[in-house]
């Protein structure tokens, strides 16, 4: 789909695919999730982050990758996005763990431009 790394390939998947339960097999059991609205912690949160997004998104498919950068177990994208509302730009921060699961995500929203 991308040249992000594979963990993140398959989260940006899920999302797409609106498969909140194999979204959360992205994260590890100690996962984190920040916002500004608050954290969430471990799978039970993390679901319910989720469901949120869903809730708030039609749908969520990628439309591009615009930048990627990784360094040891960090990676940063951003991304442009088309949502049932219309294009929204988002930059994404991640910790992968030694098994390649996320441990800390956080999610930014960049730009929202309406319909396209």
């Amino acid at each position: 789909m991308s040249d992000l790394p594979a963990p993140i390939d398959a989260y940006t998947r899920a999302l797409a695919d609106r498969d909140v339960d194999r979204a959360v097999t992205l994260y590890g059991p100690e996962a984190t999730v920040v916002q500004y609205e608050g954290v969430a912690r471990g799978p039970d949160e993390i679901r319910a982050f989720l469901v949120g997004l869903f809730a708030a998104y039609d749908h969520f498919d990628l439309i591009s990758v615009d930048q990627v950068q990784r360094a040891d177990d960090m990676v940063i994208w951003d991304s442009t996005n088309e949502t049932g509302g219309g294009v929204l730009r988002t930059t994404n921060i991640v910790q992968l763990d030694d098994a390649g699961l996320i441990s800390r995500h956080i999610p930014l929203v960049g730009g929202y431009w309406g319909r396209t």
